[in-house]
């Protein structure tokens, strides 16, 4: 299965599920992560340094949900996971090996909005696609 989580819990989901395989999906790890825990760091599938600029500089001055809207960082995150070759071309990887163990998307954000639930999003739509049958994690309702 394809999944989510956030850094700071990165050992204790490793602890919970040992066979889990976890990809940094950031343009940056934390210090305080176990770089061993993590299979690959993957900028590829992380949001472009203005994005990300843009998105924290909005919300320091208004919240991470006004942010998100007002940056238009959705349609500009999808726009650029989906103009990347190499970018879809990892995901797809990503999909094939979550056939046969828990692969999970790890970055910063504890909650969304957050680019990781735009990646598997992106993934469950291309799965057709691609003629892959995995299951993708769903996120719980916004609300």
């Amino acid at each position: 299965m394809l999944k989510e989580t956030y850094f700071a819990v990165v050992a204790k989901v490793k602890k919970a599920n040992p066979n889990a395989v976890f990809y940094a999906a950031a343009l940056k790890m934390p210090f305080f992560v176990d770089k061993t825990l993590f299979k690959a760091h993957l900028t590829v599938l992380a949001p472009t340094p203005e994005l990300l600029k843009e998105f924290k500089t909005i919300e320091d001055a208004v919240g991470s949900k006004t942010a998100w809207v007002t940056s238009n960082y959705e349609q500009r995150f999808r726009s650029q996971i989906l103009n990347d070759l190499n970018a879809l071309a990892k995901l797809k990887e990503l999909c094939i090996e979550a056939m046969e163990k828990d692969v999970y998307l790890v970055c910063w954000e504890k909650n969304y909005p957050c680019h990781r639930f735009l990646l598997l999003d992106l993934a469950r739509e291309k799965l057709a696609e691609w003629k892959i049958n995995v299951k993708i994690e769903e996120r719980a309702p916004v609300g």
